[in-house]
């Protein structure tokens, strides 16, 4: 038998009730898991950060890339929808001069109509201060309406039962007060006596198509729903009509839309504010050209204040205001609407003509100005100042310059993708990481600007054919690296004052910008080493376990030597010799209570008798209690004698009779095995019964429980 301690154990008298396979799996699992999550959070938070910025940045990048439309209530919807189709169809049959009851239909005449032919024809009722608009009104072609009453109140009746409108349709409307005395426009709700509020029944509203608008000093309020066209002040045309608007002192507020001008050939907007629109401030769409918007101030507007989309061209804008938006304080859409041949006749290059002197935005959400696919845009003296990117240039366009401009972004001040032909020159850019990105190659150059950031890079040029050149000006800020090309990008920066920029390794941008990364990494090492620590804990006691096995083989081996050395010789036995046969001994009586105190009685024994005469019986030691026998019922017991043999056992005769005594369980005391132990419990007997160890150390020793060590002591104690 080997005296390798491993073999004396078993992995269930170790404790080891898991498979070693499974342990090892799993201090895998928790390894790889540990180093996955460090790099996880490591390269993930880098990539994060480097594509939408910190926490702040994130919400501000998130909003200016996500164009949906924000959800409306279906049932409103539904409802307004079908206002607009029944508005349609009256004005329809308005025009085919088979007006529906309800409407008023001007038709041309030399002389415009005014406030008191309203009255007159009954469209108008209430009194002269606050005259009440009942009927819709329908300026035909070749007419002109002229509502002039400085310091007068029209109420456009709009309500649950329905809503009036005035439409110029191919006529020409005026609508004027004075600078001291507004007229003042409403639309009004006359049961709930209160302006209307609510646009899903639909709502009072004035419309121009293909006609012209003049307005001067107007306060118009609680007008519009759902389309353009309705929204509350609306100028539509076609490209095969003339169709112009001269917009002065106009003040509108609560409004579905501010102005909405559509397909106009010409329009001048001056001096007018708009405020709380459910969404655009102004809207300028669908091929208008010629649109100048001068001295407007636009607040609190429920999507961009100022949106320029859909194949418009040669729009200026000077000296406007936007001081909060839920979109952008200004977005300007100059991409082609078509590819190729279409039935609508769309050009398919970029539309051109965009001229912004003098823009200032504040607390625009989705950010302060972006322009998409216009070629030949000129912007000068911009204050822009968004939580999002200041000045966003994107598409296919060419042509931009940027002068004179001051631009404070949340997450870049000015970003350029995929434009070419920019340059920016005398422009103040500040952003916490980030103040100029060139990208999806951009051609821009920078000329005598000054670039903030709080770290990270003050320009930053990235993707194939991007190319960056920075020449004068000067960066302010600290990181690796003022001007950068990443991914394949060109930069190049020439004559920059770098006096204001501090150098900051990339390591120790990253450990304070990653702080909870750099923690966890900090921390790795504890549960490594603890593993470690395991695995070397495990070692040492196999050590232990097969040190102590060795040895006590070795004493159990001394101990049989021993023995066998104190024991006398054993005459041989001749293999002529007959084997010596069992005799069976009879049930012996009580044994009397003064021969034996407190010993248990006999029971059946086999003794075996060897033919050798030098030889006595060996007394057979109990083996268990046998109930005392009477003695008026014990008989002569008879030995049968072995078939062979010189000295024949002698019978044994009767016992007598004595009082019977309680059977006592003994306690045995049974010699260890000699020899290697089999197993782990005959090895802790061992070294607890013949070698004195502590059943404590013991069970220490072998990695067991002490009461299993003192279990298996109590059992061989007890001869089971």
């Amino acid at each position: 038998m080997s005296t390798d301690g491993s073999d004396l154990f078993s992995a269930e008298e170790r404790g080891d009730t898991v498979p070693r396979w499974v342990r090892m799996a799993l201090r895998l699992v928790v390894l790889v898991v540990l180093l996955g999550a460090t790099a996880g959070v490591v390269w993930g938070n880098d990539a994060l950060r480097e594509r939408i910025g910190s926490g702040t940045e994130a919400a501000a990048a998130t909003a200016e890339d996500d164009d949906a439309e924000a959800g409306t209530d279906t049932a409103a919807a539904s409802s307004q929808v079908e206002a607009l189709r029944r508005e349609d169809a009256r004005l329809r049959s308005s025009v085919d001069l088979a007006p529906p009851a309800g409407t008023l239909v001007l038709l041309a005449r030399p002389t415009p109509y005014t406030l008191d032919d309203l009255v007159a024809y009954g469209a108008v009722t209430g009194g002269a201060l606050v005259p009440t608009l009942t009927t819709s009104v329908v300026v035909a072609r070749g007419a002109r309406l002229d509502i002039v009453a400085p310091g007068r109140t029209l109420r456009m009746r709009s309500d649950a039962d329905g809503f009036v409108s005035i439409v110029a349709w191919d006529g020409d409307l005026r609508l004027a007060g004075t600078a001291g005395q507004p007229l003042r426009i409403v639309g009004w709700d006359p049961t709930e006596v209160a302006p209307d509020s609510t646009t899903s029944d639909g709502r009072a509203y004035i419309r121009v198509k293909d006609g012209r608008l003049d307005v001067a000093h107007v306060a118009a309020n609680h007008l519009g729903f759902w389309s353009g066209r309705t929204g509350g002040i609306a100028l539509t045309g076609t490209s095969e009509t003339l169709t112009r608007a001269f917009v002065t002192g106009l003040t509108v507020s609560d409004t579905h839309l501010g102005l909405f001008l559509s397909g106009v050939s010409e329009a001048v907007v001056d001096g007018s504010s708009f405020s709380r629109t459910q969404q655009d401030g102004i809207e300028v769409t669908s091929g208008s050209t010629d649109v100048l918007l001068r001295s407007v101030r636009l607040a609190d507007v429920g999507r961009d204040g100022v949106l320029v989309s859909r194949g418009s061209s040669t729009v200026t804008a000077t000296d406007v205001t936007v001081d909060g938006a839920a979109g952008y304080g200004a977005r300007v859409d100059g991409a082609p609407l078509a590819d190729g041949p279409n039935s609508a006749g769309w050009s398919t290059d970029h539309y051109a003509g965009l001229d912004v002197d003098g823009l200032s935005v504040r607390d625009a959400t989705r950010g302060g100005l972006r322009i998409d696919g216009m070629d030949d845009v000129a912007l000068a003296h911009l204050d822009v100042d968004a939580p999002g990117t200041a000045l966003d240039l994107r598409g296919g366009s060419t042509g931009t310059t940027v002068a004179d401009s001051d631009l404070v972004g949340g997450t870049r001040a000015l970003r350029v993708a995929a434009a070419t032909d920019v340059r920016v020159t005398d422009v103040t850019a500040s952003a916490p990481a980030t103040a100029v990105l060139v990208e999806q190659g951009a051609e821009v150059e920078v000329d005598g600007s000054t670039m903030t950031v709080d770290e990270g890079h003050a320009a930053v040029a990235q993707g194939a054919d991007t190319t960056l050149a920075v020449t004068g000006g000067s960066v302010v800020g600290l990181g690796p690296g003022a001007v950068v090309a990443r991914s394949g990008a060109e930069a190049t920066d020439a004559d920059v004052d770098a006096a204001d920029w501090t150098y900051r390794p990339v390591l120790v941008s990253w450990a304070l910008g990653n702080v909870h990364a750099l923690l966890l990494l900090l921390l790795l090492p504890v549960p490594l080493l603890g593993l470690l620590f395991i695995v070397r804990r495990r070692r040492s006691q196999r050590e232990l376990r097969r040190l102590f096995a060795d040895e006590m083989t070795r004493l159990g081996r001394a101990r049989l030597t021993e023995y066998a050395e104190e024991q006398p010789a054993r005459p041989p036995v001749s293999p002529a010799d007959p084997a010596p046969q069992p005799v069976l001994v009879p049930d012996v009586p009580p044994v009397p209570t003064w021969a034996v105190e407190s010993a248990p009685s006999y029971g059946p024994v086999t003794a075996v008798v060897e033919d050798r005469p030098a030889e006595p019986v060996q007394a057979v030691e109990p083996v268990e209690p046998v109930p005392a026998v009477a003695a008026a019922t014990a008989e002569p017991a008879t030995v049968e004698a072995a078939p062979a043999g010189p000295d024949p056992v002698p019978a044994v005769g009767p016992v007598p009779a004595v009082d019977p005594v309680p059977a006592v369980d003994p306690v045995v005391r049974v010699p260890v095995p000699a020899g290697p132990a089999a197993s782990m419990q005959e090895l802790a007997v061992d070294a607890v019964v013949q070698q004195g160890y502590r059943a404590s150390d013991v069970a220490r020793s072998l990695g067991v429980p002490t009461s299993r060590v003192r279990g298996w002591v109590a059992d061989h104690l007890r001869g089971l």
